[in-house]
């Protein structure tokens, strides 16, 4: 689920000696905001869903897969 991290957009970004970056959000959407709009159970489901493993420590996992889906298509 994305627990409503969709309801974000337009990211700064602030950086520190090119080590750590923090990204957040200055604005949110409006739908969802109300109780009776809320997506409910946490958030929306991926279309394509990847799991957390160790291997996200080391490598892109997510931006492999984009990759298969590109080439896939």
């Amino acid at each position: 689920m994305t627990a409503g991290v969709n309801n974000y957009s337009n990211l700064t970004i602030m950086e520190w000696e090119g080590v750590f970056e923090l990204w957040y959000p200055t604005s949110r959407i409006e739908y969802g905001l109300n109780k009776k709009d809320r997506v409910k159970n946490g958030g929306i489901a991926p279309d394509i869903y990847i799991p957390w493993t160790p291997r996200h420590i080391t490598e892109d996992v997510d931006l492999n897969r984009a990759v298969q889906f590109l080439h896939s298509s």
